[in-house]
């Protein structure tokens, strides 16, 4: 990747600098070299910025998702404790009225732990 290329050109700077017989090469080569190290320094830069700004767009978007979440956690809570409130006062209703409707205790019962069962999940 870059990181690698930049290894590579600072090495070869590194090469270019070391005195030679013609130092006119030298200082072209090494000219070259400096230019391309700059280059991918500024790629890189480009590059870790765009990492940044996509970071900071997922950082975003999980903290919404998260916050989302948290009401929904506590909408399903207040709708559980609201049909197990409605199931006792239906109970103590029959229970107070003496009625003998079709749904039994055990029924009542069973039918508000499905309920539950079902909000759990």
């Amino acid at each position: 990747g870059i990181l690698s290329e930049l290894e590579n050109v600072t090495k070869y700077l590194k090469e270019s600098i070391v005195p030679r017989e013609d130092p006119t090469y030298s200082l072209a080569t090494a000219n070259e070299n400096l230019l391309s190290l700059s280059g991918g320094i500024n790629q890189l830069h480009e590059e870790s910025s765009r990492f940044l700004q996509n970071a900071q767009q997922l950082n975003a978007m999980t903290q919404e998702a998260r916050n989302k979440s948290q009401e929904l956690t506590g909408f399903i809570d207040t709708v559980h404790t609201t049909i197990k409130v409605l199931a006792e006062v239906a109970m103590s209703l029959n229970e107070t009225l003496g009625l003998d409707l079709p749904l039994s205790n055990a029924a009542s019962l069973s039918l508000q732990d499905d309920i539950s069962a079902l909000l759990d999940a």
